[in-house]
């Protein structure tokens, strides 16, 4: 029998026999920040109302020519440092977004930018709810 026969005789009802989990965590945030008190020249707010709805302080705007590849590529490297693993093992990119310059999917140009040459990737366009999937 072949492992996979295995681990699917042994699954119970209702569980999965495939086995994933988080092995390496990576971030990037835009360079320049934006205060919630820079609103305040706009519209009639303040850090201390904005704050208290939404526990935001502060915003990450990317700086000109960058975009939501480039972050995705630098997160997703420092992904793999983390968890000690060559961008040619891995198997699947996923990139769950709803952002403007990503109308319509990145996941395989950001695969290609971190050198994941043999993964499969695909976007799951579906803004805050696609992180849940």
């Amino acid at each position: 029998k072949t492992e996979t026969a295995v681990a699917m005789g042994k699954s119970l009802t209702g569980k999965s026999w495939l086995r994933c989990k988080p092995i390496g965590v990576g971030a990037c945030a835009g360079q320049e920040v934006i205060p919630n008190d820079a609103f305040s020249t706009i519209v009639e707010t303040s850090d201390a109302w904005i704050s208290k709805r939404t526990g935001i302080r502060k915003r990450h705007v990317l700086t000109k020519g960058k975009g939501l590849r480039d972050i995705s590529a630098e997160s997703a490297i420092a992904a793999l440092a983390d968890a000690n693993v060559a961008a040619s093992d891995i198997d699947l990119v996923i990139v769950a977004t709803s952002s403007p310059d990503d109308l319509f999917g990145d996941a395989a140009s950001i695969a290609a930018a971190i050198g994941a040459n043999k993964a499969a990737a695909f976007d799951l366009t579906a803004a805050c709810s696609g992180f849940l999937f």
